[in-house]
């Protein structure tokens, strides 16, 4: 019953209905300090078939209270950064150019 439900929904709309959900719920736990966002990309696992390549999502996660406030599919024919952008939009949020920096891994100095 509830997956027939789900698969009826326009999976665009129930992921909005439920980010800006999940960030009035994220809202009211932080403080008025800077907030922190973090991005990361994944693969879904088992999502390859014989004539598809895997499924590559890029989420955006409050730090503080560990909520994934959007995602976003990732076409095989681009990178993360075009859709960084994209993402942040759907949670209100413009990036600043050194948002967009990857950082190094750090270096063991010994």
């Amino acid at each position: 019953m509830i997956r027939r439900l789900l698969q009826a929904m326009d999976p665009q709309l129930l992921t909005a209905a439920v980010s800006v959900w999940l960030a009035s719920r994220s809202a009211a736990g932080t403080s008025t300090a800077r907030r922190a966002i973090a991005v990361d990309g994944k693969t879904l696992r088992g999502s390859r078939t014989t004539d598809n390549a895997a499924r590559h999502v890029l989420a955006a996660c409050d730090q503080a209270v560990g909520v994934v406030l959007a995602s976003t599919d990732v076409d095989g024919k681009t990178n993360e950064i075009t859709r960084f952008q994209p993402l942040l939009d759907q949670i209100g949020r413009r990036s600043r150019p050194r948002e967009w920096c990857k950082r190094r891994p750090s270096r063991d100095p010994g």
